[in-house]
């Protein structure tokens, strides 16, 4: 009867340091997290790469009606301007790996946005042009990019936006040149 008293009382000591200890290491994990988010908050590779991703899944919903995703945008848009490109110029101007670019290429051959025409000059090369449909997407897809982008600078004034446009020339210049 005395063992089992003192042993009641062993597991509730017991229970209440792991209780304390449990509570300790909660608070401790929350605090670390803040910590590690307001770290995080000073960081421009962070921050650049979350806006880069909110943005991104903005536009995603944005363009889904039209049928177009953000990935094709650079794709829709240079052509828009150079009317026939190769696969290698579409890569190195939308900045992507090679294979990225087969499956978006792919996907809007698919979807009748682009069509690829031979080069009469390199039997094994193709240009890639936009379909009658590609170009009839462009003025609706420019305008959700419009309303994306007042969306996301919202609040800003027009110096801001200017200034937030030059530090991302700036970020983008440093990080495309080789490093030291």
């Amino acid at each position: 009867m005395i063992a089992t008293f003192f042993f009641d009382e062993a597991l509730t000591i017991i229970s209440f340091y792991i209780d304390a200890y449990v509570i300790y290491i909660g608070i401790y994990i929350k605090l670390r997290k803040v910590v590690e988010m307001s770290t995080r908050r000073k960081s421009a590779g962070h921050m650049t790469n979350w806006a880069a991703r909110v943005f991104a899944r903005d536009m995603e919903r944005r363009l889904k009606p039209l049928g177009v995703l953000p990935a094709q945008l650079p794709i829709l848009l240079s052509l828009e301007e150079a009317k026939l490109l190769t696969q290698k110029a579409l890569v190195e101007i939308a900045a992507v790996e090679q294979p990225s670019m087969v499956v978006n290429l792919k996907r809007m051959e698919r979807d009748g946005l682009i069509e690829r025409r031979p080069d009469p000059t390199d039997g094994r090369s193709s240009f890639i042009t936009l379909t009658k449909l590609g170009r009839e997407k462009l003025l609706p897809v420019r305008a959700v990019i419009e309303e994306g982008n007042a969306f996301a600078l919202e609040g800003f004034d027009e110096v801001e936006k200017a200034q937030y446009l030059s530090y991302l020339e700036r970020i983008i210049t440093n990080l495309s040149r080789e490093p030291r």
